[in-house]
C-alpha cells in the first residue's frame, strides 16, 4: 500500500538511485536535507560512537529511512545509514516535501499516517529492549522478525538486540 500511495502522490518528486551493498548513504560527513523510500534491497542504521557501533533499525524494502537529526538542521555527528546488499531506492528532498505537505492535505496525512506508525514501531522496540532479558529479546525477534535473519547479518541483529553475536548464536543453539 505505500509503495503505491507514495508512487501516487510524490510522482515527479522523487529521483531513483542504486547503490552497491556496503554503501553509506547517511553518515557524519553529509548534510543534504533528504530521505529514502526503499525499494528493494536491505539498510542498517546504526550510531558510531566511540569506535563502537549500535544497530538501531534493520530497514526493509517498502519502508522509509532518514536522519531526523539532518532533517531537524542539526549537525550529524555520528549517525550513519549503509546498505547491506544492492538497494534500489527513491531519494526525496525534504524541503521540497514540505512544501507539498503544507498545501496538500492527502500528503500531509499520509506523512502523519507514516510518522506515527513509526513512532509506535519504535516505543514498542524501546519497552520491549528496556524491559526484556536479552534471551526474551531473542525470541521476540525470532517471533516477529525471523524474516530479517538471513537478509542481514548476526552481527547487526545483535548489536540491533543489544548483545554480543556469542550471545546471539548461543540463544539460537539452544533446543529448548
Amino acid at each position: 500500500m505505500k509503495k503505491d500511495k507514495i508512487e501516487q502522490l510524490l510522482r515527479n518528486y522523487g529521483e531513483v538511485l542504486e547503490f552497491k551493498p556496503k554503501s553509506k548513504i547517511i553518515s557524519p560527513d553529509n548534510s543534504a536535507k533528504y530521505f529514502f523510500y526503499i525499494q528493494s534491497g536491505y539498510l542498517q542504521q546504526y550510531y558510531q560512537i566511540k569506535g563502537k557501533k549500535f544497530v538501531f533499525r534493520l530497514i526493509e524494502p517498502n519502508d522509509f529511512c532518514e536522519s531526523i537529526t539532518i532533517l531537524r538542521g542539526d549537525k550529524n555527528n555520528f549517525e550513519f545509514i549503509e546498505t547491506v546488499s544492492k538497494v534500489s531506492l527513491i531519494r526525496y528532498d525534504y524541503n521540497k516535501v514540505i512544501n507539498i505537505i503544507n498545501t496538500n492535505l492527502e500528503v500531509s496525512n499520509f506523512f502523519r499516517e507514516i510518522l506515527e506508525d513509526f513512532l509506535y514501531a519504535q516505543e514498542m522496540r524501546i519497552q520491549k529492549f528496556l524491559s526484556l532479558k536479552p534471551k526474551d529479546r531473542y525470541l521476540n525477534f525470532v517471533k516477529e522478525d525471523h524474516k530479517k535473519f538471513g537478509n542481514f547479518s548476526d552481527n547487526m541483529i545483535a548489536s540491533y538486540l543489544g548483545m554480543t553475536k556469542e550471545s546471539l548464536s548461543r540463544f539460537r543453539n539452544r533446543k529448548s
